[in-house]
Formats: structure tokens, C-alpha cells, sequence
């Protein structure tokens, strides 16, 4: 029996709301505002991730990066991009990459690399 890509993503989708945690994501906004508008040209979401783990010494972009860790989270709209600042445990990271793993052409889950 073949598998159902939709059915494992959903269900993939469930676990992290159960055992993952809130993530401050603040992303550039999508409004065009100008330089004389009052309001912060930023968008503040929430994201529900899994803290995969804490890494040292990578390569990424063809540098070397000395610390960082990567988060799990469910396909949404708020998949934390390059440009993106994602607030971890009190602590401000740098989205360096991120990346859909989709082994049956659905997406199951993003890996998010931070800076540290």
C-alpha cells in the first residue's frame, strides 16, 4: 500500500503542535511603507517549533559559522526565511537557511538553521 504523503504530513503537522514551542518570528513587512511612516516596517508572528539541536563549526554560504542550532516546524505561511530574525528562549537568532524536507513531493517538515 502506498503511502499517503498528505496523511504523514498532517500528522507531522500535529506532533510538533503537541510537543513544540512558541518561536517570535519578526519578518520584514509586506506593506509598502516609506521612510516617513510612523508604524516599524516589521511583522511580528508566532511559530510553533521543535528545538532540533545546538550545533558548532559549519560551513554556510562558503564561511565558516561557529555556533547555531536548527529548529523543525510545520509547513505554514510563517516558515522563518533568510532575512528573517526568530527570537529562541529569550535569545535573538538570524535565519542563515532553511530548507523543505518533502520525500514524497509533500512538504513534511522545514529544518530552520539559526545563527547562534
Amino acid at each position: 500500500m502506498p503511502e499517503s504523503w498528505t496523511t504523514i504530513a498532517a500528522d507531522v503537522t500535529a506532533a510538533i503542535a503537541d510537543v513544540g514551542f512558541d518561536i517570535t518570528l519578526t519578518r520584514k513587512a509586506t506593506a509598502n511603507l516609506t521612510p516617513w511612516d510612523t508604524l516599524p516596517n516589521r511583522d511580528t508572528l508566532t511559530v510553533r517549533v521543535i528545538d532540533a539541536k545546538l550545533w558548532r563549526n559549519r560551513l554556510a554560504g562558503g564561511s565558516e559559522v561557529k555556533a547555531g542550532r536548527s529548529l523543525l516546524c510545520a509547513p505554514s505561511a510563517n516558515v522563518p526565511v533568510m532575512g528573517d530574525r526568530v527570537t529562541v528562549r529569550g535569545v535573538e537568532h538570524e535565519v542563515m537557511m532553511q530548507r523543505a524536507v518533502a520525500p514524497g513531493g509533500v512538504d513534511l517538515f522545514h529544518v530552520v538553521e539559526l545563527s547562534a
